[in-house]
């Protein structure tokens, strides 16, 4: 059972053992399992999806009965995180997480309805139950570690907004966001002055914030108005044990043209939208919806483009890491990171709004008979009429009419939470909406 649990970690696409009284005949095709479509996050409205990416365009691609388990391979190739599937067989790929507000009742996704059944790429989907989990800007769950009276909050737009003043700036730890793999997004604008570096990063939750620590597990966006960069420029980077494993630089004019901004759309003047999906096997950076970094132990693609870095050390970082906001000053001496404070009169402020999360947990079954954390298996049109395996030996102990009473159970949607506020934009230009 170790064993197989192993493999499943790395290898998401593993057929599972079909237990005892499924079909195993020569002839039948092998069953259908929650690890070939990724774990089940709900029914959502498909038109309310954004930055929808379909593997063959805008209407996504037409599968059937036998093929949509290619689904998530097609997608997850890319980069993508999410596979959208509607009661048509016609799968959507994306990386943008989706708004709680935009899930649908299970119903919606019955065979003639009118909902997209959406799946996360997550490589343990076989033991674990994954669900969005949104943390709005509030005092309540922001704890400011440094400079507590420059950071302030708009409970109409749901932003967060961080000041720096003179050489002084704030950070900011997320509370209760520390977790291990899965997903974190938030739409941000950010300040332009040089020798000011704003970060948007997942940290080892190990390590206390504002403390450099060479054996520091992180993921980053940081945005950078100098060297090594220019004005509006975004570096890429992750680290393992401290160790840099992958670094990249994007320019004004790069993210402009690989997201179809205009040339006056620039990362200090438009909220553009942020992700990082975090699995075992690769990191993916996405802006807008676009995956413009996959790194993976073996290569790195760069926004279409694909180089092979065999032979270079990569370790993926594998402690439980925080969200963390920050704005400070680039280090002093000859040519730092970010480059030289400027002089032009502060303070300077950056803006974060909308984070959202997918957050993962292991099956701890309150009783062995209705696990609160079990994965959830999704619409039945997609299975083929195989029947639903629970991993735990203890349950397959149990008999089928049993576990299909169970499984019936589980399909239930998940309470969720509060609509986000209609009009948290105003007054501010959103890309690709």
């Amino acid at each position: 059972m170790r064993v197989c649990m192993l493999l499943l970690l790395w290898v998401p696409y593993l057929y599972l053992l079909p237990h005892a009284g499924a079909d195993s005949s020569s002839n039948a095709d092998p069953p259908i399992t929650t690890a070939m479509f990724g774990s089940y996050l709900g029914c959502f409205d498909l038109s309310r999806m954004l930055y929808l990416k379909g593997v063959e365009g805008q209407q996504g691609k037409q599968y059937s009965q036998a093929t949509i388990k290619q689904c998530m391979p097609d997608c997850s190739t890319k980069g993508y995180s999410l596979s959208i599937i509607t009661p048509d067989y016609r799968c959507w790929c994306s990386i943008s997480t989706p708004d709680a507000g935009a899930q649908e009742p299970e119903s919606a996704c019955s065979h003639n309805g009118h909902g997209a059944a959406v799946f996360f790429h997550h490589a343990a989907a076989s033991a674990q139950h994954c669900r969005l989990a949104p943390i709005p800007f509030t005092p309540k769950h922001m704890q400011a570690v440094h400079n507590a009276q420059y950071v302030s909050y708009d409970d109409i737009l749901q932003a967060m907004t961080v000041k720096m003043e003179g050489s002084s700036g704030t950070q900011v730890m997320v509370d209760g966001s520390s977790q291990l793999y899965g997903q974190v997004e938030v739409t941000a604008m950010v300040s332009s002055s040089p020798g000011i570096l704003t970060a948007f990063q997942w940290l080892d939750a190990d390590v206390p914030a504002m403390v450099e620590s060479d054996p520091a597990d992180g993921i980053s966006f940081k945005f950078i108005n100098d060297h090594p960069g220019a004005p509006n420029s975004i570096w890429i980077e992750a680290a393992g044990r401290g160790t840099r494993t992958s670094e990249l630089l994007l320019m004004q004019s790069q993210y402009q043209k690989l997201l179809g901004l205009g040339s006056d759309s620039k990362t200090s003047n438009t909220l553009l939208v942020y992700t990082i999906f975090w699995q075992p096997h690769q990191i993916v950076w996405a802006v807008n919806g676009v995956p413009v970094f996959i790194r993976t132990s073996d290569s790195m693609k760069v926004a279409g483009g694909t180089k092979q870095v065999a032979g270079q050390n990569y370790t993926s970082p594998n402690r439980p890491c925080q969200i963390s906001f920050s704005i400070s000053a680039a280090a002093q001496g000859k040519n730092p990171f970010g480059g030289q404070l400027a002089a032009t009169e502060p303070p300077y402020y950056s803006q974060f709004t909308d984070l959202r999360r997918i957050f993962c947990t292991k099956d701890t079954a309150g009783s062995d008979d209705e696990p609160s954390n079990a994965p959830r298996k999704g619409p039945a049109w997609l299975y083929m009429g195989a029947e639903w395996d629970w991993t735990s030996s203890k349950r397959q102990q149990k008999d089928a009419s049993k576990e299909k009473v169970l499984a019936h159970q589980l399909l239930k949607p998940l309470p969720g939470p509060t609509k986000l506020l209609p009009g948290r934009y105003k007054g501010f230009t959103v890309v690709g909406s």
